[in-house]
C-alpha cells in the first residue's frame, strides 16, 4: 500500500518538475521504540526502507524529508532507512 502511494505521490511532480523542489515526504511508521517498545534498530530501518524509502527514492524527487518524529530513536532509523537506499539529500525535522 505504502510503496504504491508514494511512488504515485512522486510521480504527480512531472509537470511541475521546472519550477519547484520536490521533496519526499516520510512520516512516523507507529513503531515504539526500546526500551518503551518493542521495535529495535534493525526492524525499523528494514521497515523504513523497504515500505517508504525505497518507492519515493525510486521516483527521483529532490530529496527526502523525515519529519513529524517525536522518537529521535525512529527518526535514526529512519534516517538509516533513507541512506540505505538512496544517495538522495535526506533532511530530518523532528
Amino acid at each position: 500500500m505504502y510503496e504504491e502511494l508514494n511512488r504515485a505521490g512522486v510521480a504527480l511532480r512531472a509537470p511541475v518538475r521546472r519550477r519547484s523542489t520536490v521533496l519526499a515526504d516520510v512520516g512516523p511508521s507507529g513503531l515504539v521504540m526500546e526500551p518503551l517498545g518493542d521495535g529495535d534498530l534493525r526492524r525499523g530501518v528494514r521497515h523504513l526502507a523497504s515500505s517508504r524509502c525505497a518507492a519515493l527514492a525510486a521516483e527521483r524527487p529532490d530529496a527526502i524529508m523525515l519529519e513529524t518524529f517525536t522518537d529521535i530513536a525512529e527518526a535514526r532509523c529512519a534516517l538509516l532507512a533513507a541512506r540505505s537506499v538512496t544517495d538522495l539529500p535526506v533532511f530530518v525535522s523532528t
